[in-house]
């Protein structure tokens, strides 16, 4: 998810990265997953048939809900 310089720190200093998007109301996965579809389209020789394979193999999509998804930095 790109970020300006200023909310990347934020970020890092909040320590809890799921609560500091949700506070903000912004759906990064979602968002994420919007530019991974665009930029393949772009890219894809065959279109959007290549793109909707590539969707369904997403690690994004494997996980049930936002709650699910481990992020990097988040403790065991």
């Amino acid at each position: 998810m790109p970020l300006c310089r200023d909310h990347h720190q934020q970020l890092r200093q909040a320590g809890n990265e799921v609560a500091w998007w949700r506070d903000l109301d912004i759906k990064p996965l979602e968002i994420a997953k919007k530019l991974w579809v665009e930029s393949r389209a772009n890219t894809s020789p065959s279109g959007d048939q290549t793109t909707q394979q590539q969707v369904a193999t997403n690690p994004a999509e494997a996980a049930s809900g936002e709650d699910a998804i481990k992020l990097t930095n988040e403790p065991n």
